[in-house]
């Protein structure tokens, strides 16, 4: 517990001898017990001590207040995704998209990145499988009536780190709460609204599923602890919103929280359904990652040609699970909420 060391009453020192003991005496006590402390400069002094070492009590009145007023929502940019999500993506909090391959998590990253940098907000993206492309996010932003026109600006708020394994994507957030640790950098213009890392299960799910020693599996188990730890504490410490990716896997007969890097049969890319009908898929990495995020939404292939791809929220601290499902087509605009015009 650190010292107390009053700078206007020099004589209090003998009666407070830790910080502790300060804030825990009741101001009329303390004022009968030190003379030489005014009740005035007594309250001063408690406003100072409680900024640098208590935590801040805050209503519920006030932190919905901060809630409304400080924490944007972020759209995705296609209509019946952002109305499920009741307006979109919120700062300071985890999202994670799941889906099969072709289901358009990446495409749906890419327009959150487009959008956010359209209304000057700054994003960083963590590339994990090289799907990043400068040429889709250009064409994006030349569809976002408020971007088309400052297109040099807006990419300048977008920066990509590349990282192929679990030790890179999670050196790249360490990084980053680093170099956003102090108060001054996190009001800075420099700290991202949005942080994207596309996929975590791409970097992760090899190393939990992997054959082999339990310790190649226990280790694959701390790291994503590890990821969680650091995206939330992205999320909290800069007000940012995180948006992960992962993507599902058959059942196969393994145990689930191996997070099924390998085993059991693909989905069809047509239909998305499985080429084993008695697998059960589910999203990789695990029963101990599915809490990890404030909000989960699955995105489903089309049931055959001719009908949109599905998004519902299977888990939120905020949203009704399974309560809508948002239709969208995948077309070369990004995900839209309108089927394309027949040619």
């Amino acid at each position: 517990m650190p010292r107390f060391q009053p700078r206007d009453a020099p004589a209090a020192q003998a009666s407070f001898a830790t910080v502790e003991r300060f804030l825990i005496t009741d101001t009329d006590i303390a004022c009968g017990n030190t003379n030489a402390i005014n009740e005035e400069a007594l309250k001063e002094a408690y406003d100072n001590v409680r900024s640098q070492h208590a935590p801040p009590v805050v209503s519920g009145t006030d932190l919905l207040s901060q809630i409304e007023s400080k924490l944007r929502i972020l759209p995705f940019g296609c209509e019946s995704i952002d109305a499920m999500l009741e307006g979109g993506f919120r700062e300071g909090q985890v999202l994670e998209i799941y889906g099969d391959s072709g289901s358009g998590k990446t495409q749906l990253c890419m327009m959150a990145c487009a959008r956010a940098a359209a209304r000057k907000a700054r994003v960083l993206y963590i590339d994990t499988s090289n799907s990043f492309s400068s040429t889709r996010i250009v064409t994006m932003l030349k569809a976002i009536p408020d971007a088309k026109d400052h297109l040099e600006e807006a990419v300048d708020r977008i920066s990509v780190v590349r990282a192929y394994t679990a030790h890179a994507a999670l050196a790249a957030l360490d990084t980053l709460l680093q170099q956003n640790s102090s108060v001054f950098s996190r009001s800075s213009n420099t700290r991202p609204n949005l942080v994207i890392l596309d996929s975590i299960g791409a970097v992760i799910a090899p190393v939990l599923g992997a054959g082999g020693s339990s310790r190649t599996h226990l280790q694959g188990h701390v790291l994503l602890a590890a990821a969680a730890t650091l995206l939330k504490q992205v999320a909290l410490q800069l007000n940012a919103a995180v948006l992960v990716t992962n993507h599902m896997v058959g059942g196969g007969g393994g145990d689930g929280d191996r997070g099924g890097a390998v085993g059991g049969a693909g989905p069809s890319r047509t239909t998305g359904r499985n080429l084993n009908e008695n697998e059960i898929k589910r999203p990789a990495l695990g029963e101990s990652w599915s809490h990890q995020c404030h909000c989960r939404v699955q995105l489903s292939l089309p049931p055959s040609e001719g009908y949109p791809w599905t998004a519902v929220v299977r888990g939120s601290t905020m949203l009704t699970p399974g309560k809508s499902v948002a239709p969208y087509w995948l077309t070369s605009a990004g995900a839209c909420a309108v089927a394309p015009a027949a040619s």
